[in-house]
């Protein structure tokens, strides 16, 4: 194994939910956000020439509305929930062979993509 390898990763996320009674039955919404970060280093020749960087950064956010009615029909409780789910991902990701410039070995090569932005 190549001991120059290795990767950073970072994730953030913030969540909240909201539930809400009322005489016909209940609310609820949910919504959360989700940040990825990735920064890979590898090398699948296993020769100093032929490591390279990826970067990725992933934010996700979705959302959950639901709306209960408690119903009594034919002497049997029962409740029926419509519910609306919505979720989207926006996505950074770098993969590719090195420029020619980070085609030596490891600790130059990481020196010249550290003030690289995601």
């Amino acid at each position: 194994m190549d001991a120059t390898n290795g990767a950073t990763a970072n994730r953030y996320s913030l969540s909240g939910e909201l539930r809400r009674a009322d005489a016909g039955g209940s609310w609820l919404a949910q919504a959360y956000l989700r940040q990825n970060d990735l920064d890979l280093y590898s090398n699948f020749e296993y020769a100093p020439q032929s490591q390279f960087n990826q970067r990725g950064s992933r934010v996700t956010t979705g959302l959950n509305l639901a709306r209960s009615w408690n119903i009594a029909q034919l002497g049997e409780d029962a409740t029926n929930t419509l519910d609306v789910q919505v979720q989207t991902t926006i996505s950074s990701i770098r993969s590719a062979a090195p420029p020619r410039a980070c085609r030596m070995p490891t600790a130059r090569c990481r020196a010249m993509t550290a003030g690289r932005t995601m």
